[in-house]
């Protein structure tokens, strides 16, 4: 008598049910991002070499007034960098690389959403290969600037730090893949990705605090990439009243939903537009 095996899914199969393949699709870069632990260390060797010399140049050039306290600075670039390490991808860089190979026609003949691919994409590379070795890298230094290092006030605001993070990374990917759809018209985006990587940077507030810049352009505090950095690292400062918070949340979901629209209809465009360079 033949016997017959009955498959039976995995309970995390049964919960996310059709949804599973974007599950599949975190792992597998998430694997595939462990597989280069050279290129991994040295670039975790590059930021700890770049996160060092931004704290140099912000003590020497305020430890003569009172603008930021040497804590504060300190706290702001190292729970900074891991914020960053969260939310970082190169989907615009990455849309260049594919448009220019030709690899980017494959791909579109995927049963499945390109721009749902690409978001779980970097999940698995970032949020779950990054992070843990910017945390790993953060728990090295912490007993030698642990003195320096102000804490939350409260367990909730870390909470509320930890939650906003999902809301950054996706305000983050949609603005970069709006922008990376360029490609479609420019083909060569080197340059534009350059300017456009400086440009994200002031604004989110990693090259200088956005306090700062407030008097004089005070909408910043309403763009969308002060969400991927200011806003998370005045919550964790306790710079923001409950209320702040609330408005925080909601900005940064209206955000979300804004260049979901926006990345969707630049990609549609872009796709009209699509020369399959390389083929």
């Amino acid at each position: 008598m033949t016997q017959i095996t009955t498959y039976k899914p995995t309970f995390l199969q049964k919960l996310l049910g059709r949804n599973y393949k974007w599950w599949y699709f975190i792992l597998y870069n998430f694997k595939a991002q462990r597989a280069y632990l050279v290129d991994t260390l040295l670039w975790t060797a590059y930021a700890m070499v770049s996160l060092f010399g931004s704290f140099f140049i912000w003590w020497i050039t305020t430890k003569n007034n009172n603008t930021f306290d040497t804590a504060e600075i300190l706290t702001y670039l190292f729970i900074g960098n891991l914020i960053s390490s969260f939310i970082s991808n190169w989907i615009e860089i990455d849309l260049g690389w594919m448009n220019r190979g030709g690899d980017i026609s494959t791909k579109l003949l995927l049963p499945t959403s390109f721009l749902g691919m690409m978001y779980a994409r970097y999940i698995g590379k970032n949020m779950l290969g990054n992070f843990p070795i910017s945390i790993l890298r953060f728990l090295i230094f912490f007993p030698v600037i642990k003195n320096y290092f102000l804490m939350p006030q409260s367990f909730w605001l870390i909470l509320l730090t930890i939650l906003i993070l999902p809301i950054s990374y996706t305000i983050s990917f949609f603005a970069n893949f709006s922008f990376g759809c360029f490609t479609f018209w420019i083909t060569e985006t080197d340059g534009a990705n350059s300017f456009y990587g400086y440009f994200k940077s002031v604004l989110s507030g990693s090259v200088i605090p956005l306090t700062l810049l407030f008097p004089y352009i005070p909408f910043l505090n309403f763009q969308p990439f002060a969400f991927m950095l200011h806003h998370p690292m005045q919550i964790y400062l306790g710079k923001y009243s409950n209320l702040e918070i609330l408005y925080t949340f909601l900005g940064g979901l209206a955000w979300c939903f804004i260049l979901y629209l926006l990345a969707k209809w630049v990609f549609k465009m872009g796709l009209k537009k699509n020369e399959s360079v390389g083929l």
